[in-house]
């Protein structure tokens, strides 16, 4: 796996909501895309109306941190004092997107894709 799921966090609280995980390798973060479920099972993914955020090209270094929050605001990163690197990003949502405890985060890695009009 190229990036670990820290967790889901303040669930419920759109000006705090964020989904965080580590990534575990050099990578290209525009191959990653987060989709959303609701699903009860653990091993069922949703689909049809779920929501989907996909990270605009930025390189990210093995053991730095990504920071999605629900909420609007802008891309910013922080050094913190122990050198950890945390990258934050935003889905400019204006309600919270988990706030039950079925709502869930993937993680996919997009190598390839093709859209159509």
């Amino acid at each position: 796996m190229k990036a670990t799921w820290i967790g889901i966090y303040d669930r419920g609280v759109l000006k705090d909501e964020r989904v965080h995980y580590r990534v575990n390798v050099d990578l290209e973060l525009s191959y990653f895309a987060v989709f959303d479920s609701a699903s009860a099972d653990a091993n069922t993914i949703t689909a049809g109306y779920s929501t989907c955020y996909w990270f605009a090209p930025t390189r990210i270094k093995a053991g730095e941190n990504v920071v999605l929050y629900t909420r609007a605001g802008s891309y910013s990163t922080e050094t913190r004092k122990d050198g950890t690197v945390y990258h934050f990003f935003f889905r400019g949502r204006g309600t919270a997107l988990y706030q039950n405890a079925d709502s869930r985060a993937v993680l996919f890695e997009l190598n390839t894709w093709a859209t159509v009009k």
